[in-house]
C-alpha cells in the first residue's frame, strides 16, 4: 500500500515519457502576426507530443517533471546540424499563455495560435496582471487577425481595458510614442483607457 502511494504521488510530479497530451502542447508565438508567418518564423515552435519544431532547431522531448503549472522538458536537439541537449522550463499562464526560461525564446510572453478570446468576461475584481494579460492577448488578436475574429479581439480589448484602469493601471504616457506605452501605475501624465 505504502508503495503505491508513493508510486502515485511520484507520478504526478514526473512524467517520465511525454506521450500524452500536455497543456503546452500547440503552436506557441510571440504575438498573432508571428503565428501567421509559419515554420519561416524564428518567433514560433511547435510542440506535438515529444516532437518540438522551430526554425531552423528540431527537437524530441525525452522526459517531462510537471509542478503544478511548471514544466521542466530535457530535449535532444539539432540546429543547423548541430546536435545538443538542453532543459526548458514551460510556466503555464492559464491555456493559453507560457513563458520559458532556456531554449530559443527564453524570457518571452508566448501566446498560443489559434486562441480564441477569453469566452468569460472578466469583472474587475479580477486581479491586475491576469487583466493585463487578458487585454495584452486580446489587443494581439485585435492588431494581428482578420474579419470577426478580431473584432472580437478589439471588443474584449475595449471591455478589460476600463478594468485595469479602475485598479489604478494604465499603459503608456501621453508624451509616448506608441511603441514606448509600458503598463505602469497611473500617474497624472498617462494615458487612459
Amino acid at each position: 500500500m505504502k508503495k503505491s502511494i508513493i508510486a502515485a504521488l511520484a507520478a504526478s510530479v514526473c512524467i517520465a515519457s511525454p506521450a500524452f497530451s500536455a497543456p503546452f502542447e500547440g503552436t506557441w508565438a510571440t504575438d498573432a502576426g508571428q503565428c501567421r508567418v509559419g515554420p519561416s518564423s524564428d518567433s514560433r515552435f511547435v510542440i506535438r507530443g515529444s516532437q518540438w519544431s522551430g526554425y531552423e532547431t528540431s527537437c524530441r522531448i525525452t522526459s517531462v517533471r510537471t509542478r503544478g503549472n511548471e514544466h521542466v522538458l530535457s530535449r535532444t536537439c539539432t540546429s543547423e546540424e548541430d546536435p545538443f541537449k538542453d532543459r526548458v522550463t514551460i510556466r503555464m499562464s492559464g491555456e493559453d499563455s507560457l513563458t520559458m526560461t532556456g531554449g530559443e525564446l527564453s524570457g518571452q510572453r508566448l501566446i498560443r495560435c489559434g486562441a480564441k478570446p477569453a469566452a468569460v468576461r472578466p469583472d474587475a475584481s479580477v486581479r491586475p496582471n491576469r487583466l493585463i494579460d487578458i487585454w495584452d492577448q486580446a489587443d494581439g488578436i485585435c492588431r494581428g487577425s482578420g474579419g470577426e475574429r478580431a473584432m472580437k479581439g478589439c471588443e474584449l480589448r475595449e471591455e478589460v481595458g476600463p478594468l485595469i484602469q479602475a485598479q489604478g493601471w494604465c499603459r503608456g504616457k501621453v508624451h509616448e510614442a506608441g511603441f514606448e506605452y509600458r503598463w505602469h501605475r497611473c500617474t497624472k501624465d498617462s494615458n487612459r483607457l
